[in-house]
């Protein structure tokens, strides 16, 4: 299987060439990425999300690029890519390529930016409180807190027959890996080896599945479990208790 790279990805690429060129430095970074970043629309969505002041952010940035010493006083019309940009388009594509996707999109360049640790533009983000799990989880979930209840009609705190049972579900992101799954799906839901990696499949194919039905004290009790393990492991798995029906 090819990854391809999605045509804003291609502008944010371009748009840090460009960048390059305008302060004349001699190599486009990882920095220059992210300058173009904050200009797209959902990357800026994503990161304001997990919290970034991107006013701060893109004013430190700008104020930095500045100050950089211009290449032997002139405009390179073909910068070079540094190492640390290098290695966030190569990242980008492997995890790409790993979850089964087509597609290299702007969420799957933030990560391998943040991680980067001697660019400048990881220092911005990590100044902002932004942690790498935090990241994980808003680029796989929309938030860096996503809520393990989601309730039906009546909410949480509507009637339920005594003993009713509620649904566990896991959801699928491009970053947990399958064997973690698996582990999860037989500590904490007591699946066998076949049923776990049967069901592993079923979250990565459809995007969630039904682990488990329970009283409600056990469902968040499995779900809050399943967040501390993934929390230890860094990874962003999401496990919500729904109502049934």
């Amino acid at each position: 299987m090819s990854v391809e790279i999605a045509n804003p990805v291609k502008r944010i690429i371009q748009a840090a060439v460009q960048a390059a060129v305008r302060f004349g430095h001699g190599a486009v970074t990882a920095d220059h990425l992210l300058y173009a970043l904050l200009s797209d629309n959902a990357a800026a969505a994503l990161l304001g999300r997990c919290g970034c002041d991107l006013l701060h952010v893109e004013r430190e940035l700008l104020e930095y690029l500045e100050l950089l010493p211009e290449q032997s006083g002139r405009v390179l019309r073909d910068p070079r890519s540094d190492a640390t940009f290098t290695r966030v388009i190569e990242t980008a594509a492997l995890r790409a390529l790993r979850a089964g996707k087509p597609l290299i999109e702007i969420a799957d360049l933030l990560v391998p930016i943040l991680d980067q640790s001697t660019s400048y533009a990881s220092m911005l983000l990590g100044a902002e409180g932004l942690t790498r799990l935090e990241l994980l989880r808003c680029v796989s979930h929309g938030t860096p807190a996503p809520p393990l209840y989601r309730s039906g009609q009546g909410g949480q705190g509507g009637v339920r027959a005594p003993g009713a049972r509620v649904h566990v579900v896991l959801h699928n992101d491009h970053y947990t890996g399958m064997e973690f799954v698996v582990r999860v799906l037989e500590e904490v839901f007591a699946h066998s080896e076949r049923a776990a990696a049967a069901r592993m499949m079923q979250v990565h194919t459809e995007g969630r599945a039904l682990v488990g039905s329970f009283e409600l004290a056990v469902a968040l009790a499995k779900a809050e479990e399943v967040r501390a393990l993934a929390t230890e492991a860094g990874f962003p798995l999401l496990c919500t208790v729904e109502e049934a029906g």
